[in-house]
């Protein structure tokens, strides 16, 4: 019967209501961008993770040795500048402090909006006139839009309307808007809805439109048709008299409100029955008032200005709080025109602005303010009145973990954590002990919610990850200074940059807590970064590895290989497999990647460089510049491919393509041993600076390349399989990459939560096979095996019979992956093809009539449903056997892996070799095609 009645409602069409006045709209300046700082560099051609250092420990010349990771959009991070800083200023510290003058003019602002708020919450009318000037200046004040986008998000969710309805509501909830008029019915209407009166929301609706059938509808929602039926009969009877029925069926259907919005009946029925009996209803309408503007109030109000931040801005135009300034104080030897000293001015601009912009939260899910944060807490505990809190949070070094060879020639870097510190400087007009255990607890729960978190803020918070990195080199110059090694930057640091003097921001913001009818308006302003003498040395977690040189040096010659194999295959015109070889070649550098069985490799001597410095140095450089020279060469092989012989572009393209020929071939005689007479350092200093005449010269070649033969004729059909057939395996070739990438990933990733993660996904891991075991006890592997060998006894046809036989061994195979909880080693083993496994797979559900039951049980119950979920997954199952042996070699032996271990030697192995198939068969197929290899790259699918 409600559902009928819902559905009745949905069919009337209600007048649209009108909003005379419109939101006001506004520019907003980006709060995270610091004025006077020239951007930043978004390039990613550098690096920003540092991962090795190598030093000349007898010179202290050294190289950094890392990778450029874009979910931290840093741009490249100037090491070498950082090192210059570190050395000169090993402890420094900064802050963005008031200057006096704002210090003056706030602590005057705080003293006048402490009386504004003591008025307030002592007049009722004051009280109320402050709130609409509130709602007045944030919905048309063009100087406040970040602020009334906030105000007005809040709205939006909370009553169902449009941002442009907004207003409207608000006139109509502050008692603005005229009785019936299309504002007053439009916030009632979903102020009703919001409080559960549907029917309620559908009188309003049909009333101020004047709409009888809609008021039928309404009524009966209400559950009060019947009894305001029976008061029309006794009217009509002479049993009432015409004031006495009005005044009985309104206190009916407020009545009918009233329990929808949950409101218990003593409050009002005293009050309707005596407006029943004397047909005055007045001092009812009085007590509905009241219970209205009590559920407006608990249930609209409250909710919508709960934990709203309202910036700087608006404290200047609502309260006159006069212009702040705060200015950059550099301590401890920090040099205010570094490049450190800029890096710790934007970790602090970020941490204060990040104490004040709760819309972070699209970026960091579960981000709150200080003040959100601790009125959380107040909620939970309903302790109240905190009075007036001054409170400090500044950046820490929280832990830097760090390897280093026992000569000190190789140092690799570990976990990274900055963290953040509180502390309450002042805490005055606060009345209660426990509301001052709850600020402490609240102001410390902050500063450790932030530092357990600062992975997730350092993503969405480039200069946050800034920090960290600059942490690393601060890190190292402790390290080295402790055990007497020298340290010399392998460049010249940058051109200094002083900061500016002074910046027009005080990061203070005004906030409203409300709950259970107290609402308080209070005021925040938070803020440095201290690697000061005070930190101590503790956070500089430093061991020895004693293999740490001998690998450091096998992987720095397999990475100059590897090197060399992209510009030779760039060279051959294979730009794809060329920008592969590279980006494996930068890994293997850093020791992210394990190169052991590469074909790449085949031949290369295994002798370390007489310079490691120098051949990172340089190796570096050369990956970098032939990154640059295969970008330009792809976008020239794009051009030539949409141009005609006579095109401008197709001349350009034409000499970019040759320079980018010509570099490559320069910078592969650079990776050439002993082929450079030039110091590595000069070379480096040539590459950045694009002299490319004073680099050693290429040798030359006997005889220019032919001209490419004009490509066959290929059949039309033909030509679509063959395409049909590319973009199979270049869908396979993504998802390879993606679970390389995912593999590696999780080796080396978010070295700040490893510790965490090998607990976790352990336990997990050991948990769910544990279960599944169990399982297994009842349903039994065996299961499809029996039935398989049934089959077999009854079928006398050899060609079935060898089937059945096959489908036992794979059922045999499965057993033994299961069993011994090893897929590494059952993917190395490559018995099965992938075609055959994906076909067995298939015999045996078809053999077995195995059902869905099965099908969701495996699915399910084993936990590894890419493994064997059949028809679905069967072709998941291992795409090949790949996936499956990085999934499980990752998590469930998160602890145990090392760039030695067996299980990832063979994953990386296996991946490889599928890998280079399939680019292998790519080209051939697109040689045919008469297309150069490579030229049918497409972006892969976002995982």
């Amino acid at each position: 019967m409600l559902a009928a009645k819902r559905e009745a409602l949905r069919g009337r069409r209600f007048p649209a209501s009108q909003t005379p006045g419109t939101l006001a709209r506004g520019d907003i300046s980006d709060p995270w961008t610091i004025p006077g700082l020239a951007p930043r560099s978004t390039d990613g051609a550098g690096i920003n993770v540092l991962r090795r250092v190598f030093i000349d420990p007898a010179t202290g010349e050294l190289a950094f040795a890392g990778n450029y990771d874009p979910a931290f959009a840093t741009g490249p991070i100037d090491y070498s500048t950082l090192l210059h800083d570190a050395l000169r200023s090993p402890a420094p510290s900064f802050s963005l402090e008031p200057t006096a003058a704002a210090k003056a003019a706030g602590a005057a602002f705080v003293r006048q909006f402490d009386q504004q708020m003591q008025t307030n919450l002592g007049n009722l009318a004051a009280g109320k006139a402050w709130l609409l000037g509130i709602f007045n200046q944030l919905l048309g004040h063009p100087a406040l839009e970040a602020d009334r986008q906030r105000f007005v998000a809040r709205g939006v969710e909370l009553l169902g309307v449009s941002a442009d309805e907004i207003p409207g509501c608000v006139r109509g909830m502050l008692g603005q808007a005229p009785a019936g008029s299309p504002e007053w019915a439009l916030f009632w209407s979903q102020c009703y809805t919001k409080l559960g009166s549907l029917g309620g929301a559908t009188f309003v609706r049909a009333s101020a439109a004047n709409d009888s059938a809609g008021l039928s509808i309404a009524l009966d929602l209400l559950g009060v048709l019947p009894t305001i039926n029976a008061i029309r009969q006794q009217k009509q009877a002479g049993a009432l008299s015409e004031a006495q029925a009005q005044t009985q069926a309104e206190v009916a259907i407020w009545g009918g409100i009233f329990r929808n919005c949950g409101v218990p009946d003593q409050r009002w029925q005293a009050a309707g029955d005596r407006a029943g009996r004397s047909g005055d209803i007045a001092a009812f309408r009085a007590v509905a008032d009241d219970i209205n503007a009590n559920l407006v109030r608990e249930r609209i109000i409250e909710p919508w200005l709960n934990g709203l931040v309202l910036s700087e801005n608006f404290l200047q135009v609502m309260h006159r709080l006069p212009p702040l300034e705060v200015a950059p104080v550099c301590l401890d030897g920090l040099a205010p025109n570094s490049e450190l000293a800029r890096t710790f001015l934007a970790a602090d601009w970020t941490l204060k602005t990040l104490g004040t912009t709760p819309e972070l939260a699209r970026r960091v899910p579960g981000h709150v303010t200080p003040s959100q944060f601790a009125f959380r807490l107040e909620t939970e505990r309903h302790v109240y009145e905190l009075g007036d809190i001054n409170v400090r949070f500044w950046l820490v070094p929280e832990a830097v973990a760090l390897q280093a060879a026992p000569d000190g020639s190789v140092v690799t870097f570990g976990d990274a954590r900055p963290g953040v510190r509180a502390k309450i400087i002042s805490h005055d007009r606060c009345s209660s002990n426990a509301a001052r255990r709850l600020a402490e607890d609240a102001m410390q729960g902050y500063a450790a919610m932030l530092t357990t978190r600062y992975a997730d803020y350092a993503r969405a918070l480039p200069e946050l990850h800034r920090l960290r990195e600059a942490a690393k080199v601060i890190a190292l110059v402790r390290w080295a200074q402790a055990r007497g090694t020298p340290l010399a930057p392998p460049l010249p640091p940058a051109p200094a940059a002083p900061l500016p003097a002074q910046f027009q921001r005080g990061f203070w913001t005004g906030n409203f807590d409300s709950s259970g009818g107290r609402t308080f308006f209070g005021l925040v302003a938070i803020g440095g970064v201290d690697f000061g003498p005070d930190t101590g040395s503790g956070w500089v977690q430093a061991g020895v590895d004693p293999a740490l040189k001998a690998t450091a040096l096998g992987q720095l010659v397999g990475s100059a290989g590897l090197g060399r194999a992209a510009l030779e295959a760039a060279g051959r015109g294979d730009l794809e497999a060329a920008r592969a070889l590279a980006d494996q070649s930068a890994r293997a550098m850093t020791g992210d990647f394990d190169f052991t069985g590469h074909p790449a490799l085949a031949g290369i001597p295994e002798a370390s460089p007489p310079s490691p410095v120098d051949a990172v140095l340089l190796q570096t450089e050369v990956l970098a510049q032939a990154r640059q020279n295969i970008d330009a060469m792809e976008r020239a092989q794009k051009i030539l491919r949409q141009t005609g012989a006579g095109d401008l572009p197709r001349a350009e393209a034409l000499g970019q393509w040759t320079r980018g020929e010509e570099n490559l071939k320069q910078l592969q005689t650079l990776l050439t041993p002993q082929a450079s007479p030039l110091p590595a350092r000069q070379v480096v200093q040539l590459l950045r600076n694009g002299d490319w005449g004073r680099l050693p010269k290429p040798q030359p070649v006997a005889a220019a390349p032919a001209a490419p033969a004009p490509p066959p004729a290929v059949d039309p059909a033909e030509r679509a399989r063959l395409r049909g057939e590319i973009t199979q395996l270049r869908t396979e070739l993504c998802r390879i990459q993606a679970q390389l990438r995912r593999f590696n990933a999780t080796v080396q990733s978010d070295l700040d939560q490893r510790a965490e993660w090998e607990k976790v996904t352990n336990d997990a891991y050991e948990n769910a096979l544990k279960r599944a075991q169990e399982k297994f006890e009842e349903f039994s592997v065996d299961f499809p095996s029996d039935i398989l060998k049934e089959k077999l006894e009854t079928v006398t046809d050899p060609a079935e019979r060898a089937k059945i036989e096959r489908a036992l061994r794979l059922v045999d195979r499965f057993k033994d992956a299961y069993t011994t909880r090893d897929f590494s080693e059952w993917a190395a083993k490559e018995e099965f093809t992938r075609e055959e496994i994906i076909e067995g797979i298939k015999l045996i559900v078809s053999i077995c009539g195995l059902d869905e039951r099965l099908k969701e049980y495996l699915g399910k119950k084993w936990g590894l449903q890419r493994a064997i979920a059949f028809y679905e997954a069967g072709d998941e199952l291992l795409t090949s056997a790949y996936d499956v042996t990085a999934e499980v070699v990752a998590w469930r032996r998160l602890q145990q892996l090392n760039r030695n271990s067996d299980a990832f030697l063979q994953a990386t192995a296996a991946s490889g070799r599928r890998l280079r198939e399939v680019i292998a068969a790519i080209h051939e197929r697109e040689v045919r095609l008469g297309l150069d290899p490579g030229s049918t790259k497409e972006p892969c699918a976002a995982p």
